[in-house]
């Protein structure tokens, strides 16, 4: 979307080294904000800031990019786009459009309940046959 953030994930055993490093090679771009947060009872970095007219953030933990939510959440947004027909695709960009955030928009369109980050870790684990059941019943009004 126009509108959207770049997300980036990083991850460093240092975790006090990685806030530096961000600080130091970001902290001087526009609309620089860095914070530590506990996500699921880990510290973490989250940094955001402008860069040629686009907005970035990013997502700092010891944990290992590829085992981050952040990264499980991409892999199923990834599969369920391969997997969905033009009429999900619509209604996604539609429930985008109205504001809604990525994972948001994903668990409206799917009509999934609960916290939409929960669901959409339990849809990243789904088989590509339960991805084609989830994306067919959506299509139902």
């Amino acid at each position: 979307m126009p509108k959207s953030d770049i997300d980036i994930l990083v991850s460093d055993h240092n975790f006090d080294l990685m806030k530096k490093s961000i600080i130091e090679n970001f902290g001087n771009h526009p609309n620089f904000l860095c914070n530590e947060i506990l996500v699921q009872d880990e510290k973490t970095i989250l940094a955001s800031f402008t860069h040629q007219g686009k907005d970035f953030e990013i997502f700092g933990q010891q944990t290992p990019s590829v085992k981050q939510r952040g990264y499980l959440h991409f892999l199923a947004e990834v599969g369920l786009l391969k997997l969905s027909g033009p009429l999900i695709m619509e209604k996604f960009k539609e429930a985008r459009k109205q504001g809604l955030k990525t994972e948001e928009a994903f668990a409206k369109v799917l009509k999934l309940n609960g916290d939409p980050y929960e669901e959409l870790l339990a849809v990243q684990k789904m088989s590509n046959d339960a991805l084609k059941t989830l994306l067919a019943k959506s299509v139902i009004e």
